[in-house]
């Protein structure tokens, strides 16, 4: 555990010295409560994962995520892992491998030491991880029936606020730390207007009039929501998708103070040192599942995945996007 803070406190200078944005992932990462990794299928190999010399796998694909609630992705992923280790190995009887670890570094040392074939996730954690592990995208993920979503910072109508720099000395609310759309691009829109923001302890606590508060609603964007209607909050942060599926009551009564560029919804990575010719074979049963009867049901079951689709971008260009939203700093080598 120990070494495992250090790297984690390392990876992230790494990745963000000179960035405003240091802090904000920090105090992410501290509000985690540490737990153990939980593994799914197998039993964890005790060396790294080694390949047939054949054209097909003779051990099951090792999927990671990243999620402080294990229990949920296992029954949500578990399936899916299954239907991939099948359709690789054309064994019937084996299972898939499932990694849920706390956090994206976590994820990202999984990576290093080949305890994990590929991993899924939002383009912001996804970005950070490739970035130190090596891994290498390979494929889109419809999730929730979406390929792309914005970050959109909201306020009441009735609320007088009409940018972003009236947010000073007010409260506004993010989804959770791991959250792309609902607080890492948000915050690095305030950052980029020059608003400091503090995290705030409930919303009795009065923010300095300079400085923006801010809130976790609890990985629930209807939470965000329910906040700002209710007047518990001056602003919150959601994605496109989420303001669009509002009913129409609730939406006139909300404004849009600002929105990011778009990025894909959920990206998949797999790791560097995976053979060239399993990843051809991961990628095209992914492309192909959507057409598959059982595969159609696993995704569904996948917090209502449509598909799986080519990447929108190369991968460097799409690492540079990505880069490029960030406020400040250098990419990683």
């Amino acid at each position: 555990m120990t070494f495992m803070k250090s790297f984690s406190r390392c990876l992230l200078i790494a990745t963000l010295v000179v960035v405003p944005l240091v802090s904000a992932v920090g105090e992410a990462i501290k509000s985690q409560r540490p737990m153990s990794a939980l593994h799914a299928g197998n039993s964890e190999p005790k060396e790294p994962v080694r390949y047939a010399a054949t054209n097909s796998r003779t051990d099951p694909i090792t999927l990671g995520i990243a999620s402080i609630n294990p229990q949920k992705k296992i029954a949500e992923y578990q399936d899916f892992v299954n239907y991939l280790t099948r359709k690789l190995t054309s064994r019937n009887s084996r299972r898939g491998t499932l990694h849920v670890v706390p956090t994206p570094f976590e994820l990202a040392q999984l990576l290093i030491d080949d305890k994990i074939d590929f991993f899924m996730d939002s383009p912001y954690p996804t970005h950070i991880v490739n970035a130190h592990a090596g891994s290498r995208l390979l494929a889109r993920r419809w999730k929730n029936g979406v390929s792309e979503y914005r970050s959109v910072i909201i306020s009441r109508k009735d609320s007088g606020i009409t940018r972003l720099e009236d947010l000073r000395g007010t409260i506004i609310a993010f989804e959770d730390p791991d959250s792309t759309s609902g607080y890492f691009l948000p915050r690095t829109m305030l950052a980029r207007k020059g608003l400091d923001l503090r995290q705030m302890s409930s919303f009795n606590e009065a923010a300095a009039p300079k400085e923006i508060g801010y809130l976790f609603a609890g990985s629930s964007e209807i939470t965000v929501i329910d906040w700002v209607l209710g007047k518990n909050v001056s602003a919150g942060a959601v994605s496109d998708n989420d303001l669009e599926q509002l009913d129409g009551k609730k939406r006139s009564e909300l404004m849009v103070l600002s929105a990011s560029d778009s990025l894909p919804r959920y990206l998949v990575s797999v790791r560097k040192e995976l053979a060239p010719r399993f990843g051809i074979q991961l990628k095209n049963i992914l492309l192909a599942m959507h057409r598959d009867p059982e595969g159609k049901n696993i995704l569904r079951k996948m917090e209502n995945t449509t598909k799986f689709d080519t990447l929108p971008l190369a991968h460097e260009d799409l690492q540079r996007r990505l880069f490029d939203m960030l406020p400040n700093g250098s990419p990683a080598k």
